[in-house]
């Protein structure tokens, strides 16, 4: 699993008001994390800018993360999170 930089890191929880994505805890350690991992990403032929990019990050907690194991974030979730950032 590719880390999110440091700094990117920092933006991505600042944005996301230090609560996981995923269940909304604010509890733990949480993480920027890609949504769309990198090396999925740069299969299917997304740009690298993309793909780094803090619009491809969430903010997760330790079991969120965990559970996800690197793989795609579950459709319905990503979606849920594309809504929130929308205001929808």
């Amino acid at each position: 699993m590719m880390l999110v930089p440091p700094d990117q890191n920092a933006r991505v929880l600042e944005r996301d008001r230090h609560a996981c994505s995923i269940c909304h805890t604010i509890e733990g350690e949480l993480f920027a994390d890609y949504i769309v991992p990198l090396r999925d990403g740069a299969n299917a032929g997304v740009s690298t800018r993309d793909l780094y990019s803090d619009s491809n990050c969430i903010t997760s907690c330790k079991p969120c993360r965990d559970r996800r194991h690197g793989g795609p974030l579950d459709p319905a979730i990503t979606l849920r999170v594309l809504q929130e950032r929308l205001g929808r």
